[in-house]
């Protein structure tokens, strides 16, 4: 895990934010590392220099009797490392926490994938990890569509970072420019944890693009992409209230139901 978060740290542009660092860095399990990897890439890290206390809190709790591990009471610590990595919350509802081998978890009914309405594509497509093949999935052209997931009865997330995958459209048509991450407890009054404006991150054909959740301070049962504004294609062009998305991945502390 910490190889990998070195990898994602190095490559964001403009940089991380120390709270999306320090989120990141609690899923490190530092406690279980040997003494000359510490030495060699964790001291020597400058990610360590200025989140020292997320490690000495790590090793407090260890010497208190709670060694850190991904199951804490309950819940599972689903950590990112790239989008749509095996780490997520959907791919680890959908495996059974990796102990089974991976279906869609609306098609096996774990969770409930839903839309506004459907022009192409399957509503399933929405919370699929990974496509055979590049598939179209999208919306009607209409204002505020959206796409939305119900993680099941008993489990809810506090998230702190998601990814999402464009479709089958080449080059930047019908992408993604304009929306919000929401959260709620009933898939009726909707809290914005995260708002897009402008965002330019989903490119080609199933291309693919993370954010960080900042400041969520609660966990949610459902969460939808909102669509708020046009898609790439602008307003004075035809098609541009399509909301066009072919996955979802989910990462932070889930619980209930085992979490699985």
């Amino acid at each position: 895990v910490f190889r990998a978060l070195k990898r994602w740290h190095a490559a964001q542009q403009p940089p991380a934010t120390d709270e999306a660092v320090a989120s990141l860095l609690r899923c490190v399990r530092w406690a279980r590392m040997d003494k000359d990897f510490v030495q060699q890439h964790v001291n020597t890290d400058p990610m360590i220099k200025t989140h020292a206390m997320v490690i000495a809190m790590a090793y407090q709790a260890l010497a208190f009797g709670t060694a850190p591990a991904a199951r804490l009471g309950g819940a599972i610590e689903c950590c990112f490392s790239s989008a749509f990595d095996t780490n997520g919350v959907l791919y680890h509802i959908a495996t059974d926490g990796g102990t089974r081998p991976y279906a869609n978890p609306h098609a096996s009914g774990k969770v409930q994938a839903s839309w506004s309405s459907c022009w192409n594509g399957e509503i399933k497509s929405f919370v699929q990890h990974s496509h055979a093949q590049p598939v179209y999935c999208y919306t009607k052209d209409e204002p505020n569509s959206w796409m939305a997931v119900d993680l099941g009865e008993g489990r809810s997330l506090l998230p702190n970072y998601y990814c999402l995958r464009a479709d089958l459209h080449g080059t930047d048509k019908f992408k993604l420019r304009n929306w919000e991450l929401q959260g709620s407890d009933d898939g009726a009054a909707w809290v914005t944890l995260r708002t897009h404006a402008n965002d330019s991150a989903l490119k080609g054909s199933m291309g693919t693009a993370a954010w960080p959740v900042e400041g969520a301070d609660r966990a949610y049962r459902h969460f939808r992409i909102l669509q708020t504004g046009p898609n790439s294609q602008g307003p004075n062009s035809s098609y541009f209230h399509n909301l066009i998305c072919s996955g979802i991945e989910l990462y932070g502390r889930l619980r209930g139901a085992r979490a699985s």
